[in-house]
């Protein structure tokens, strides 16, 4: 899976076109139904994934996660 895809297809669901910051919290804002996604996704098709989401409390962070 790219990951590019998902973020562009993410930021298709916000109302209006957002500036680099403003996409950046309104995708913060998927991160626990798209980790959820991926952990259900993960156990039916019996594969591992490793992810990664953007977390924006005052700085930027990448947080890493595990589906097995």
């Amino acid at each position: 899976m790219f990951p590019e895809l998902c973020t562009l297809q993410t930021l298709l669901l916000a109302p209006k076109l957002l500036d680099a910051r403003e996409a950046i919290d309104a995708l913060t804002d998927y991160t626990p139904r798209f980790e959820a996604l991926v952990t259900v996704f993960s156990v039916r098709h019996r594969i591992n994934v490793i992810g990664a989401t953007r977390v924006a409390s005052g700085a930027i962070r990448i947080v890493a996660y595990a589906a097995l």
